[in-house]
């Protein structure tokens, strides 16, 4: 069997194309293990030194919570909320060490970062009343 007349060229262009790819794509990797990202400052009191969570500015936690409210901001991460990032896809839910563990929230279902819960700063007169049973 013959090879066709141009089977060598095209095989000589598919390795010249092969390796262009592989070539791009270490650079690819390398661009982005060289990128160094800036430390995110605190939203809260444009610190560097620590993230939104770790704040411990005497800012109140109401005052926190409306100004990620304003600002759009996930309840979860802190973060800026942009495109495809809601709070049932935040990837902070895999981490339950960030997410309030109070009773009251746990109770109502409110899934939020531990560090604007509200119902830490609420008075205790002010829980839910206990749940009747039915007789």
């Amino acid at each position: 069997m013959s090879k066709r007349p141009n089977s060598d060229d095209i095989m000589s262009d598919a390795k010249q194309v092969a390796i262009a790819i592989a070539t791009q794509q270490l650079l690819s990797q390398a661009r982005r293990a060289n990128r160094q990202q800036q430390p995110r400052e605190c939203f809260f009191c444009s610190s560097n030194n620590h993230k939104e969570d770790q704040c411990n500015q005497p800012n109140t936690k109401l005052y926190k919570f409306r100004k990620i409210q304003e600002n759009n901001r996930c309840i979860i991460c802190l973060g800026q909320k942009t495109g495809n990032h809601t709070i049932r896809t935040c990837r902070k839910l895999r981490y339950p060490e960030n997410l309030c563990s109070n009773m009251e929230c746990e109770q109502m279902v409110i899934i939020h970062n531990h560090s604007i819960c509200l119902n830490d700063q609420l008075p205790q007169t002010a829980q839910p009343p206990p749940k009747q049973s039915k007789k």
